[in-house]
């Protein structure tokens, strides 16, 4: 018999979290979630689900996923001002291109960016949580000197984002007095 009091963590990695398209185009109009997330929370609500399970994003996957968002807008925005300055050359005063990307500058966009997850986070508060990092540098800093993975620079080892969402969870279930199954 499962007892019905027991509560389960989803954790999502940046790869099923982040809103893709084409080849691994991240889409720059706002903090998209992917259609996995959103299924997820679909067949959470359907099922009534919601009460039983946590859908659990480490801070280190929200802080990739944005970092993925600034440097894409930066590449994106001098492709497209690379691609415009190459026609004009072609058509000269044939061509008149006038666009603007709103917002234009990076500051500027990293803010919208900010506001715009504060919003996510807001509307979906239910649905997720958001896991902090934990106070781990210590043990972080012990792997480290005595080369334990992701430190040991072997191929195919996990990295230290794999690490730090690997500490979060342990972090997480223990603050919540939860055991921990592996």
């Amino acid at each position: 018999m499962v007892d019905s009091n027991i509560k389960i963590s989803i954790y999502i990695d940046t790869n099923k979290l982040q809103d893709y398209f084409g080849d691994k185009n991240v889409r720059l109009d706002g903090f998209r979630m992917s259609s996995d997330y959103y299924k997820l929370v679909k067949y959470l609500e359907d099922n009534n689900l919601l009460d039983k399970v946590s859908i659990c994003i480490p801070q280190i996957v929200i802080e990739e996923m944005m970092e993925h968002l600034f440097s894409n807008f930066k590449a994106a925005q001098k492709s497209l001002n690379d691609v415009i300055n190459n026609y004009k050359k072609i058509f000269g005063d044939l061509l008149d291109i006038d666009f603007e990307i709103k917002p234009n500058e990076l500051e500027a966009y990293k803010d919208f960016i900010l506001k715009d997850f504060e919003q996510k986070e807001q509307q979906d508060n239910k649905r997720f949580i958001i896991v902090e990092y934990p106070d781990c540098f210590q043990s972080m800093i012990r792997n480290a000197l005595q080369t334990v993975s992701p430190f040991s620079m072997a191929k195919g080892k996990k990295t230290i984002k794999t690490t730090l969402m690997r500490v979060s969870k342990m972090h997480y279930y223990l603050s919540l007095s939860l055991a921990i199954v592996t």
